[in-house]
């Protein structure tokens, strides 16, 4: 389920708030702001009036002390409780910018430091059933590259290549300088059962005129032992659709599929790691990229 509701930030300055205080489920945020996510912190003060429009005049000039402070979210959901014993719950991220710490009823689960990727964390043993609460705590920048070396060639900062950030938040010849924070993509609670799929890798290993070579590994993590589990991969190239299963064998299932001249194949192998390898051939006058259409684990 998606988690984008009920949102509240409020700021602090450095050194002023203990952590767990503020991520703690007792904590009063009554009087906090509400927010939208995904967004930012900039959208909410700009929303409410409390800064001007950054992008006329030098407005971004008076909004600059909104990079100096921490930043916290906080939110609350329910939750019904685990089915079965061999239910398993992510809590997924899918952008935090930037320099985040993430808690759950009170336990800090982790930080991470780059706004570009996705971040998930397994919280079966912080959930509780009924009301949860979710804490998201952002720092300055500066906190974290304050003690790097500033004297390499930047452009118009010389924090901005420590970081994992959209580079422009810092100026560019075509904007200002607006150093953002927040949870700028969707948050989602997933429930996993018996097993899961960690990634999806593909890469293509050889090219010509008439045949490409894409190779497709999916990574499989299981946390049921002494069951069998399958990976079911479908390729689709234009109206052509190339489908296979594998049984995963120990720790790794390998899927081969294709077409070498007319001829359709489907070969199975298997190895070890929770993976399962898929080679798609094709011919023809003109070379495409097949898509990835659907892993399913069964």
């Amino acid at each position: 389920m998606k988690l984008n509701k009920n949102w509240k930030i409020k700021q602090f300055d450095v050194g002023d708030a203990r952590e767990l205080e503020v991520a703690a489920p007792e904590f009063i945020d009554y009087f906090w702001m509400t927010t939208s996510v995904p967004g930012d912190v900039h959208s909410t003060l700009i929303d409410r009036k409390l800064i001007d429009d950054p992008f006329y005049g030098q407005n971004d000039l008076k909004c600059q002390w909104v990079e100096e402070k921490v930043w916290w979210y906080r939110t609350t959901f329910e939750f019904d409780g685990t089915e079965h014993k061999d239910e398993r719950y992510d809590l997924l991220f899918e952008g935090l910018d930037t320099f985040a710490t993430i808690y759950l009823n009170g336990v800090e689960l982790g930080s991470k430091d780059n706004m570009f990727i996705s971040h998930s964390f397994e919280v079966t043993r912080e959930l509780k059933k009924g009301k949860n609460v979710l804490a998201v705590k952002f720092d300055p920048i500066d906190v974290h590259v304050n003690e790097k070396v500033q004297n390499y060639w930047s452009g118009f900062s010389k924090e901005r290549i420590w970081t994992r950030k959209n580079q422009s938040h810092w100026g560019w010849d075509w904007g200002p300088r607006l150093v953002a924070a927040g949870i700028w993509k969707d948050v989602h609670l997933k429930k996993r059962t018996y097993a899961s799929i960690h990634s999806v890798f593909a890469k293509t290993t050889s090219l010509s005129e008439d045949k490409a070579e894409v190779d497709v590994e999916v990574e499989v993590g299981a946390f049921r032992r002494g069951k069998d589990y399958q990976v079911r991969v479908e390729l689709s190239f234009g109206e052509e659709k190339f489908t296979g299963s594998a049984k995963v064998e120990g720790e790794k299932a390998f899927v081969t599929l294709g077409r070498v001249g007319t001829v359709p194949t489907l070969l199975f192998s298997f190895k070890s790691k929770p993976r399962c390898q898929v080679t798609r051939f094709f011919q023809n006058n003109k070379v495409e990229s097949p898509i990835l259409s659907e892993f399913l684990l069964k």
